[in-house]
C-alpha cells in the first residue's frame, strides 16, 4: 500500500511547499507592495527590487542547490532552505527602509533556490518511473488551487491587521504549510524509505519516463554559437520579463490610473487585485489540456498559439480595464506565460535542436532567459509611477508576446540549416 500511496503523496507535499513558498511568499507578496510603499514612503519600484534581486540571485544558486540534492538528506536541506526564506519574509514585519525587502529578494534567492522551481520536478521525476508526465501535471493543478485560495487571502488578512503583522501571521502560515512535508514527508529517492519509484518493473532496461532521453541532435557547442539559439533566448527571455506583469497586479489595481480606489474603495482594490493574481495562477490548471495540444500539433505551434492567447490578455487591460470580468479573463490568458515556460519551451529546445546536449542546452538557455527577466517588475512598477498610467505597460505586454512568435519563427526556420549528430 505504501509503495502505491506514497509516490502521490510526494506530488501532494511538493504543491504545498510551492505554495506556501513561491506562490505565498514570492508572489503573493506583491500585494504588500502598495501598503509597504504607503507605510515607509518608498516608491513601489524600490520595494519591487527585491523580486530583481530574488531571480538574479536564482540564477547562480540554483545549479548549486541541483547538485546538493543528491548529497545531502532532503529533511536536512529542504528545511534549512524553507528556513532561510521564511525568516527573510518574517522579519519584513520590522522594515523600515527598501533595503531590508532587498535583503528579503536575496535570502529567497538563496533558499528558494531549491523550493521555489527546481525541486518539484526533480523530486517527483525520482519518484515516478511511469506515468511521470501525469504526475506533474497534477502538481500543476494542486498548486493552482492552493494558490487561487491564497493569494484572497494575503489581502484578508493585511486588510484585516495591518502589513506589519500581516507578514508575522503569514509567515507562520508558510512554516506550517511547508515544514511538515520537509521534516517528515519528502525523501530525494524512494529508495532513502525501502521503496521503488511507481511503476517499477524489476529488471526493466527500457529507459524510464524521467530519465534523459538519448538520441541525434545539435552538439552542444554548436547549438549555442547558431542563430536559432539566440533566437530561442530571446523568445524565453521575452516570456520571462511577462512573469513580472502578475507581480504587479496588486499595485496595478490600487493604482489611480485604473479607478478602483475612487469607485470601490482601497480594501476592495486590494482584494481585486489578488483576485488578479489568482486567476493568472489559475491558467496551470489547463497543463493536461496544453500538453495533449503539444502531442497533436507540436512543442512551436502550441507556443505560438498560446503566445497569441496572452496577447488578446494584454490587449483586453488595455482596452477594458474598467470592466472586471474581462480584467479576468485577461489575466487567466496571460497565465499561460507560467505553463509556456514549465512545459513548453524545454520541448521547443528539443524540437529545434533534438535529444542530443538537451538537458544542457535547455539549462543555458533558461538560465539566461531568467537572467534578462529579472528586471521586468521593477521596471513595470516604475513606469506606472513615472507616467501615471499603465497602458505603455499593456503595450510592452502585448510586444513582447509579439517579439516571442517572431523570435519562435525565426528559430525554427534556422535551426532546420543545423546538423543533427548520433
Amino acid at each position: 500500500m505504501k509503495q502505491k500511496v506514497y509516490p502521490w503523496l510526494i506530488v501532494v507535499a511538493w504543491a504545498f511547499i510551492s505554495a506556501g513558498s513561491i506562490e505565498l511568499i514570492l508572489i503573493g507578496g506583491s500585494n504588500f507592495f502598495k501598503a509597504v510603499s504607503d507605510g515607509i514612503g518608498s516608491p513601489v519600484s524600490a520595494i519591487a527590487l527585491m523580486m530583481t534581486v530574488c531571480t538574479i540571485t536564482l540564477t547562480f544558486a540554483a545549479p548549486i542547490a541541483g547538485r546538493l540534492f543528491p548529497k545531502i538528506d532532503s529533511r536536512i536541506l529542504l528545511t534549512a532552505m524553507a528556513a532561510i526564506v521564511i525568516v527573510g519574509y518574517a522579519q519584513l514585519s520590522f522594515g523600515q527602509a527598501s533595503w531590508q525587502w532587498w535583503l528579503a529578494g536575496l535570502l529567497y534567492g538563496v533558499g528558494g533556490s531549491g523550493i521555489f522551481i527546481i525541486g518539484a520536478p526533480i523530486f517527483i521525476a525520482n519518484w515516478f518511473q511511469k506515468r511521470t508526465g501525469f504526475a506533474v501535471g497534477m502538481y500543476g493543478m494542486l498548486l493552482a488551487i492552493l494558490s487561487a485560495i491564497l493569494n484572497p487571502v494575503i489581502a484578508a488578512v493585511i486588510t484585516a491587521v495591518g502589513w506589519r503583522t500581516a507578514y508575522l501571521v503569514l509567515a507562520i502560515v508558510a512554516a506550517v504549510m511547508i515544514l511538515p512535508w520537509t521534516l517528515f514527508v519528502v525523501r530525494f529517492k524512494p529508495e532513502q524509505l525501502g521503496l521503488r519509484p511507481y511503476g517499477y518493473v524489476e529488471g526493466e532496461t527500457v529507459a524510464s519516463e524521467n530519465q534523459e532521453v538519448t538520441g541525434p541532435g545539435v552538439p552542444y557547442k554548436k547549438a549555442l554559437l547558431s542563430v536559432a539559439f539566440v533566437a530561442a533566448v530571446i523568445a524565453a527571455g521575452a516570456m520571462c520579463n511577462m512573469g513580472g506583469f502578475k507581480s504587479n497586479w496588486s499595485n496595478i489595481a490600487q493604482s489611480e490610473a485604473w479607478g478602483y480606489v475612487a469607485l470601490h474603495g482601497a480594501d476592495w482594490a486590494l482584494m481585486f487585485g489578488a483576485t488578479m493574481i489568482s486567476f493568472t495562477t489559475a491558467a496551470k490548471f489547463c497543463m493536461p489540456i496544453i500538453g495533449w495540444i503539444i502531442d497533436k500539433i507540436g512543442a512551436i505551434k502550441t507556443n505560438i498559439l498560446t503566445l497569441a492567447l496572452i496577447m488578446v490578455g494584454f490587449f483586453g487591460l488595455l482596452f477594458f480595464h474598467n470592466v472586471e470580468a474581462i480584467v479576468l479573463a485577461s489575466c487567466f490568458l496571460i497565465g499561460f506565460e507560467s505553463a509556456n515556460m514549465k512545459m513548453v519551451i524545454p520541448l521547443v529546445i528539443r524540437e529545434l535542436f533534438g535529444a542530443k546536449d538537451h538537458s544542457k542546452i535547455y539549462s543555458t538557455a533558461y538560465g539566461i532567459a531568467n537572467f534578462l527577466g529579472a528586471f521586468a517588475t521593477s521596471l513595470i512598477a516604475f513606469v506606472g509611477e513615472t507616467t501615471g498610467s499603465f497602458d505603455s505597460i499593456m503595450v510592452l505586454g502585448a510586444g513582447l508576446a509579439a517579439v516571442s512568435i517572431l523570435a519562435i519563427v525565426v528559430a525554427k526556420v534556422t535551426a532546420k540549416k543545423l546538423v543533427w549528430e548520433e
